[in-house]
């Protein structure tokens, strides 16, 4: 009997076994093609999988490999381009001279002046001491770049040979009488040592805008002639990787009111509104909800315009939204001034695709699987996958390529929650456990009963 019981007892309690996930179990497939050698592969998703995937944090997105097993595979942001582009401008310069008994204000400099007291002409003064006279630095005439200075180059004559480590002071100015400290004491350098080189003919300083440089040597040492000296000013951009989606709009029986719906499963970070017509300016309000069900949620407000200036068109269409995946949307433009005209606005979603990150475990192919409603989210941040830092994993990590026409439907069921059937052997069992949990009772009754009569 206990033997019995405890078979009984297993059955009820023994965990139920899953089934390893496979193409079956989504909607899309599409082929990744990799290159080899690399342990990690990234992709930047395409438009379709948010449209088609079932959740919208992604959690129903797989990588498997050509033997069918899943690998492990994660998502993070696209990491923003940075540029930079360096201006450069060969500014004119004069030498500054200075004999022993001079102080460091006195330079051998022909300056005129217009009656304003504007600057019309330099020249260096010729040395006349018989040559008891040092290179003090150089004055340098930047009135013709209107840009900020961030770095000064210089370009030495006759240096290939020669070694030296020198230190400079920049003073600025726009009338060259009053000077301003820029930087003070930055080194020069220029050493050779047989087959290597050290240089630094450059400074960095803060940016600036000024008429006149003054450079000059502090070390009291022999100066260095410059062949040319030049000012940069160095640009740096950072974009971020933004997708425009465009929708359909359609103009409900309110003025100036007008529905769509933004059906890709990500945050909008912004809208944009083209108006139809020339020479309008409106005041808008976005609104977004969930379901049909729910109220209207502000989500941002703006004037916008569009007007034609001598034939040049300027507008203003943007509006930052505040973060929401809502499906349902709503525009609405005040009547006042007419509102948008004849014709309907040209709206675009503006969104951020994220990439997948993905172990290159097993053999290839890998397939991506996507638009499941029945398998458990996997939520994971690609960072998590990393075994290095984000340099070396960039050396770690290769493109995948999305083939488009490798994109198949599997089974659309997925879509749908999957119904769970009535486990009749699970209930069977659970009412032969009952029924036995009542014949013992029935017999320990019986037993206590004819335990009093004797």
């Amino acid at each position: 009997m206990r033997h019995k019981l405890k078979i009984i007892c297993g059955l009820l309690f023994m965990p139920l076994m899953t089934q390893a996930v496979t193409d079956n179990d989504f909607a899309y497939s599409a082929e990744l093609e990799t290159e080899t050698g690399k342990p990690y592969y990234q992709l930047n998703l395409p438009e379709t999988v948010y449209k088609n995937v079932s959740r919208s944090d992604l959690g129903d997105i797989r990588v498997i490999n050509g033997d069918g097993h899943v690998v492990p595979h994660g998502l993070r942001a696209i990491q923003s381009e940075k540029t930079k582009n360096t201006e450069a401008f060969s500014a004119p310069f004069f030498p500054l001279f200075q004999t022993g008994d001079e102080t460091d204000s006195d330079f051998h400099l022909n300056i005129k002046r217009n009656e304003s007291g504007d600057v019309i002409d330099i020249q260096s003064r010729p040395i006349t001491d018989g040559g008891n006279s040092r290179l003090l630095g150089y004055l340098v005439d930047v009135r013709e770049w209107d840009k900020d200075i961030d770095n000064i180059q210089f370009n030495w004559k006759a240096i290939d040979s020669a070694s030296f480590i020198r230190s400079l002071s920049v003073y600025s100015s726009e009338d060259m009488t009053n000077w301003q400290l820029l930087a003070d004491d930055r080194s020069l350098v220029n050493l050779s040592y047989q087959d290597y080189q050290l240089k630094n003919n450059s400074m960095q300083i803060n940016a600036v805008k000024a008429a006149y440089l003054k450079l000059v040597f502090t070390d009291n040492k022999p100066a260095v002639e410059a062949e040319t000296i030049q000012i940069l000013k160095t640009h740096s951009s950072e974009q971020q990787a933004i997708n425009y989606y465009p929708v359909a709009v359609n103009k409900t029986e309110m003025a100036g009111e007008y529905t769509f719906q933004f059906d890709l499963k990500t945050v909008a970070k912004k809208i944009r509104i083209a108006l139809p017509e020339d020479n309008s300016v409106v005041k808008v309000t976005v609104l977004s909800r969930a379901d049909e069900k729910q109220a209207w949620q502000f989500r941002g407000s703006d004037l916008l315009y569009r007007l034609t200036v001598d034939g040049v068109t300027i507008k203003q269409t943007d509006i930052d939204l505040s973060s929401s995946g809502d499906l349902y949307w709503k525009l609405n433009v005040d009547q006042q001034g007419g509102g948008l005209g004849s014709g309907l606005p040209v709206i675009e979603f503006a969104w951020q695709p994220q990439q997948l990150v993905f172990v290159a475990r097993g053999k290839p192919p890998y397939y991506m699987l996507w638009g499941s409603a029945r398998v458990k989210p996997v939520l994971q941040n690609a960072a998590g996958l990393l075994v290095s830092s984000n340099s070396e994993a960039d050396t770690m990590t290769g493109p995948a390529h999305w083939r488009a026409d490798s994109v198949r439907t599997v089974n659309m069921d997925a879509l749908e929650p999957e119904t769970v059937p009535v486990n009749w052997r699970h209930w069977l069992l659970w009412a032969v456990m009952i029924s036995a949990a009542l014949i013992l009772v029935w017999m320990a009754l019986g037993l206590m009963k004819k335990m009093n009569e004797s």
